[in-house]
């Protein structure tokens, strides 16, 4: 009497995961990246609430083509949430001109986002400026100057973020948008 021993080698893995549901094999893998895919999912998710909550706030000021916007994005990293806007907006929503204040304490990410934003918008009047900020302390950016202001992911990291909401709300012009 032969017995067969099933070893990881000799499981036809195609043949199998071609008849599971791919949801199930992604959660019986041990090596699944899951807290990967759920962060891009939240990234995915947190860029779409921030395009409506912008197109919705140009709507709510009555912004004409014609204006010039301030935009604040207090914590950039990068810029790529205020990328992903602009690079949505439909023209009746742009803005003739607009000033983005990427504001960051991490020079390695102000470099990258430079690199970043080399060549974004120029074409449509989008100039940006990356301004270097202890956020924990202030936010370099004069009083009532700002028609909108990003703020995400960056207050659950200070030890006093009233502070930075202090300065959020100082630099916000009265009827900009947070």
């Amino acid at each position: 009497m032969s017995t067969n021993t099933i070893n990881a080698e000799s499981i036809d893995v195609a043949a199998t995961c071609e008849s599971r549901d791919p949801v199930a094999i992604f959660f019986g893998d041990p090596h699944s990246h899951l807290s990967d895919v759920l962060y891009l999912y939240f990234r995915h998710y947190k860029r779409q609430l921030i395009y409506r909550f912008f197109t919705q706030a140009i709507d709510d000021m009555g912004i004409e083509p014609s204006d010039t916007l301030a935009i604040a994005d207090v914590g950039a990293s990068m810029g790529f949430d205020l990328k992903y806007v602009f690079s949505r907006l439909t023209v009746s929503r742009q803005s003739a001109k607009a000033i983005v204040s990427l504001i960051e304490g991490d020079d390695n990410l102000i470099r990258g986002g430079e690199v970043e934003w080399s060549d974004f918008g120029k074409d449509s009047g989008l100039t940006h400026r990356y301004l270097k900020s202890d956020l924990a302390k202030s936010v370099p950016l004069p009083d009532s100057s700002q028609d909108i202001i990003l703020c995400s992911e960056v207050v659950e990291h200070l030890e006093d973020p009233r502070r930075l909401l202090r300065e959020i709300c100082r630099v916000l012009k009265p009827n900009g948008r947070f």
